[in-house]
């Protein structure tokens, strides 16, 4: 019996290595992010290379998006997103062009002037957590 035991709490204990992310605060979006805005993924995410030659593993790949209301920064209606890859060794994010909208907060790269973004500043609209992130933003963008 205890056999088994340790084999399910190894088993499961494996599992537990995922990414977790704060709550998203809207001031804290707002103050911390170079672009913040509603959009959609024209196309998949697409494979542009390795990000640093010493960590092979950490692949960069881009995304165009349609801004359908910016909160910060942006004044086109597409803007390639950039992110890292996941490959079960980061919290790297893929967008598959489902319709899905998302919540997109990131960071502009002062040297590629390439916008990046992570798993933990994107939230699809489906959440109602998100929702509510969204009333947030639309009160502070009116100040």
């Amino acid at each position: 019996m205890r056999l088994f035991i340790m084999i399910g709490l190894i088993l499961f204990n494996v599992k537990a290595y995922g990414c977790s992310c704060a709550i998203m605060e809207a001031d804290s979006i707002m103050a911390n992010s170079d672009v913040v805005f509603i959009g959609a993924p024209l196309e998949n995410s697409t494979l542009t290379g390795v990000v640093d030659p010493e960590f092979p593993s950490q692949r960069e790949n881009r995304t165009p998006f349609y801004v359908t209301k910016s909160y910060k920064n942006l004044t086109v209606d597409t803007i390639d997103l950039y992110s890292s890859m996941p490959d079960g060794a980061n919290c790297g994010i893929e967008f598959i062009n489902d319709n899905g909208v998302y919540v997109v907060a990131g960071y502009q790269d002062p040297n590629s002037k390439k916008y990046y973004t992570s798993v933990c500043d994107i939230g699809h609209l489906g959440d109602q957590a998100i929702l509510d992130l969204v009333l947030e933003l639309e009160k502070i963008s009116k100040n």
